[in-house]
């Protein structure tokens, strides 16, 4: 969680123009997942980013989605202001590998 003191230096950050965002879901199996609607599902997350970072969401452009499968609990990396590269082995993270 964000203190206020930590929203107030980032929010500087990010005063005009586009904010990158990386999306990365860990999935805890390898079904298929249809990456629109995991976008969806994480609409409240993004609005509350937005708010803690005082800009509107639509700033967040562009929006890089991926998915790694993996063998144990689900998870959601967001990275803003940043871009993860696509293709990136996460094998260090918990024993999920790309695929």
């Amino acid at each position: 969680m964000l203190t206020k003191e930590a929203m107030q230096s980032t929010r500087s950050s990010f005063d005009a123009g586009n904010i990158p965002l990386s999306l990365v879901y860990l999935t805890p199996d390898k079904r298929k997942r249809d990456l629109d609607n995991m976008l969806a599902a994480s609409k409240a997350m993004l609005d509350g980013v937005a708010e803690a970072l005082g800009v509107d969401d639509s700033r967040f452009r562009p929006i890089l989605i991926d998915v790694v499968s993996g063998n144990k609990e689900g998870a959601l990396l967001a990275a803003v202001g940043v871009q993860i590269i696509s293709g990136i082995s996460f094998g260090g993270l918990n024993g999920f590998n790309r695929k």
